[in-house]
């Protein structure tokens, strides 16, 4: 039986030493696929430059490669080992410059880095040393992830990518962002958070309290307080809740602006949400 799902199209990104660790990004893609894209309504789509780029002239190449696959994709899987790559001008290489732009533009970031032993008499140090730099550099950015066989990397890989696309806010923001099927009370399409309120409001009382104080904003939502501790968040969830009071899915009660609650279109599409 046919199913809707959200497309999430994931970059793939490593220098040419890690050629079978590549091929293990998309088994286990294709894997998590099988097991959860229908319970999910998710469906990964594995992007790397072999296989979906196309020649193309007029620009440098790794700018057509950020413009035609990185910039649509939502989650990026680095591989390293002992190479960094080629530079792209700006940046150490293409591989970094993805990561980079993927990391500038808050979606998640995977970064693993191979320890199976090598020759070093056959390796490129001035390549080697550049790598160890940028390591220690990320390093301080996050955390990243190290592997020393490819039975291991396989291993890890198929137990933390379920655990990215389960808890970061960024995919779960494109898997909320569902559009309503036509004949139900809303024929609309909403955002993440204001799909967040609707099915945090619909398992409880359906009330929500949004109060202004000195420390910023408190917004809870059937009894729990949303993240609404950096002024992006009490944007997010303030258009979100704009979002809702346009559509006619919330009402406010009193004159403050304090008290909302579910309207009948807002319960139905709490009830259209539970079985998207």
């Amino acid at each position: 039986m046919s199913y809707i799902a959200t497309v999430i199209p994931v970059m793939i990104a490593s220098p040419g030493d890690v050629k079978r660790e590549r091929e293990e990004v998309r088994k286990a893609i294709y894997s998590w696929n099988d097991v959860n894209s229908k319970n999910t309504s998710m469906i990964l789509n594995p992007i790397g430059w072999e296989t979906n780029g196309a020649p193309e002239m007029g620009d440098r190449a790794q700018a057509l490669i950020n413009k035609r696959l990185l910039n649509d994709c939502d989650l990026l899987i680095a591989i390293f080992w002992t190479r960094i790559g080629t530079p792209t001008g700006g940046y150490e290489s293409g591989t970094v410059e993805e990561i980079e732009r993927h990391m500038a533009a808050n979606k998640p970031t995977m970064i693993y880095f191979s320890k199976a032993p090598v020759d070093y008499s056959q390796v490129d140090r001035d390549q080697y040393d550049l790598l160890m730099a940028k390591k220690k550099e990320w390093q301080l950015k996050g955390r990243l992830e190290e592997f020393s066989t490819l039975d291991e990397f396989k291993e890890k890989l198929n137990k933390q990518l379920p655990y990215i696309l389960s808890t970061h806010e960024y995919i779960l923001s494109c898997s909320s962002s569902i559009e309503m099927k036509k004949g139900t009370a809303a024929n609309i399409s909403l955002s993440g958070e204001a799909i967040e309120i609707i099915k945090l409001a619909g398992a409880s009382d359906g009330n929500i309290m949004k109060i202004q104080h000195l420390a910023g904003l408190l917004l809870q939502v059937g009894g729990e307080n949303l993240d609404t501790s950096t002024p992006r968040q009490q944007a997010k969830y303030t258009s979100a809740l704009d979002e809702l009071l346009d559509n006619g899915l919330i009402e406010a009660k009193g004159s403050k602006g304090q008290i909302y609650d579910l309207t009948k279109a807002g319960w139905d599409t709490y009830d259209q949400i539970q079985v998207a």
